[in-house]
């Protein structure tokens, strides 16, 4: 925990006192889910060894790179799921609500969609949540490792 702490303290410092000002808006939220992505990766392996092996197959090097028949199936069986994760990263979501919302101060009809999105989202989400958790077969806590 403490090594997973100085990560983001590094991080946080050079954003603070680098790199602020210095990268453009829209690769400062890729650089931040790098961070994010790569800490969480420390986290959860216990020792460097796993660690420098899942970071080297991110990167498709290793015994099982992108061509192999497992990771491709793999890939193709939750494309949609990687889809939505892509487009869940972007500010699309929130851009598409202020609009409808901006439009539904003008027009009935868009009010209403605007409405039932606001009732209807959480619950769909919610569900899908839960059906992706019962598809798993075993699922543990993370923090029940250790």
């Amino acid at each position: 925990y403490i090594f997973w702490g100085l990560f983001y303290l590094v991080f946080l410092l050079l954003e603070r006192f680098v790199i602020k000002g210095r990268i453009p808006r829209g690769l400062t939220h890729v650089y931040t889910m790098l961070v994010v992505y790569f800490g969480w990766v420390l986290f959860r392996f216990e020792n460097l060894k796993e660690v420098g092996t899942v970071l080297v197959g991110l990167f498709g090097i290793g015994t099982a790179s992108f061509g192999s028949l497992a990771i491709r199936t793999t890939f193709v069986g939750n494309i949609f799921f990687l889809a939505f994760c892509v487009i869940a990263c972007t500010p699309l979501g929130k851009t598409v609500k202020k609009h409808l919302f901006l439009l539904a101060k003008k027009n009935m009809a868009a009010f209403y969609v605007y409405e039932a999105q606001e009732a209807v989202l959480p619950i769909l989400l919610l569900i899908l949540s839960v059906l992706a958790l019962i598809g798993n077969t075993y699922n543990p806590f993370l923090y029940f490792q250790f």
